[in-house]
């Protein structure tokens, strides 16, 4: 009996130690408190402190994304000014004449006499006819405004056989209509005649000076036109003109 008083208070002992070694190395005893039996738990805890979870931290939700859209840009352009553009006016300095027109006036054939005069000079026509014809002469500028004038020649021939001599008269009765004017009826050497050395035809030529001028002596140019007519001895004709 005395023996298993003996063992219960052995063991009273060993587990008060226990506790008392427990408490200590936790360090989780507060004074005045009971010792609590940690059991297992304590002696795997492998002396370590106990600290306290941290109170859960609630996370807000982030507020939704917003997306911001910017205008889009604007490009203003400017619109060109107005120009108001001027159709160049004619150029006179380029007109040229033509349309050339002849147009008879009078014609004359009559025989021929012993003594025909022209100014200062006597011609004879004896055994011929003596031809007269009389032309109206005309150009037309390629922008504005003409040219005319008058001529006239005078031939002796045998019909039919050949040309004896003529005589053209230099130009006269000048027209013209703005901006084209004479300067002078006949150019040097002006009129001319060429007769065919075997009397196959005679050749008259006529030619003078005109001008193109928006205003006088202004901005001019300068032409030469002129006429040309063959007689034959068959009383035909080949006639030509050129604005010059």
């Amino acid at each position: 009996m005395r023996k298993e008083a003996m063992g219960f208070m052995a063991l009273v002992a060993l587990v008060t130690a226990g506790i008392a070694a427990a408490s200590a190395l936790s360090g989780t005893s507060k004074p005045g408190a009971p010792d609590v039996l940690c059991g297992q738990a304590c002696l795997g805890g492998g002396g370590g402190t106990t600290t306290a979870a941290p109170p859960p931290t609630t996370t807000s939700p982030a507020p939704p994304a917003t997306t911001t859209t910017a205008p889009p840009s604007t490009t203003t352009t400017s619109a060109p000014p107005t120009t108001t553009t001027t159709p160049a006016g004619p150029d006179y300095n380029a007109q040229t004449l033509g349309n050339f027109t002849l147009t008879l006036v009078s014609d004359s054939d009559q025989p021929g006499t012993s003594s025909i005069v022209f100014g200062w000079n006597v011609k004879s026509c004896a055994g011929g006819r003596l031809k007269t014809r009389v032309y109206s002469a005309h150009w037309s500028g390629s922008i504005a405004g003409g040219l005319g004038w008058t001529i006239k020649y005078v031939a002796c021939y045998i019909p039919n056989s050949k040309v004896l001599w003529g005589t053209p008269t230099p130009a006269y009765a000048p027209t013209s209509s703005w901006p084209v004017n004479w300067d002078d009826l006949n150019d040097p050497g002006f009129p001319s005649v060429s007769l065919a050395s075997d009397g196959s035809s005679v050749s008259f030529r006529w030619q003078g000076k005109a001008n193109s001028c928006v205003l006088p002596q202004i901005y001019c140019t300068h032409r030469h036109p002129g006429d040309e007519i063959t007689f034959y001895p068959n009383n035909t004709e080949m006639i030509s003109g050129w604005g010059g």
